[in-house]
């Protein structure tokens, strides 16, 4: 049986942090001149439901080939997650690179790589049956391989993954 793929630790991040810049990405690297990621505000103004829904659409940066998605109902765990994925599985689970993320008046922003494309939530509807059968196989593929996640083993605990005190 194959090797299962590990958790690494140094490849999660500190929860509690309000601000944070992944300067390996790709974004950092490849930016000639644009060394930093848009401003909550910046994200804000370019967003028309940004105060009246909990849930606002994410925000694009098509020239910085960049997404943010917002609100009071995400979680810096949410940017954690696709991060680890990425690192872990990057040729088995298909996540966008997490550029960093901040935390601003209840809200956290999520910084991430623009996937261009059509969402899998507009193009259903227009699939016929053998193209939903083939996205099917590879999502069942994707639970597949997610179910074979391990934590590392040196850094073994009893509670939440994220939690600042555990039982070790």
């Amino acid at each position: 049986m194959p090797d299962r793929p590990e958790i690494q630790a140094p490849w999660v991040a500190d929860a509690t942090a309000t601000e944070m810049d992944f300067l390996e990405s790709s974004f950092f690297a490849s930016k000639l001149g644009q060394k930093h990621l848009p401003t909550p505000t910046e994200v804000a103004v370019c967003s028309p439901d940004f105060r009246t829904n909990p849930r606002p659409k994410p925000v694009k940066f098509e020239h910085l080939g960049l997404i943010v998605k917002f609100g009071p109902c995400v979680v810096v765990e949410e940017a954690i997650c696709l991060r680890m994925l990425r690192k872990t599985l990057p040729e088995k689970v298909p996540v966008p690179e997490v550029y960093g993320w901040r935390v601003e008046e209840g809200r956290v922003f999520i910084y991430m790589e623009l996937i261009q494309g059509e969402t899998l939530h507009d193009r259903w509807d227009h699939l016929n049956d053998q193209g939903k059968i083939s996205i099917c196989a590879q999502l069942k593929e994707i639970v597949a391989v997610l179910r074979q996640l391990e934590p590392d083993p040196s850094d073994s605990f009893i509670g939440m993954w994220n939690a600042r005190q555990s039982l070790h």
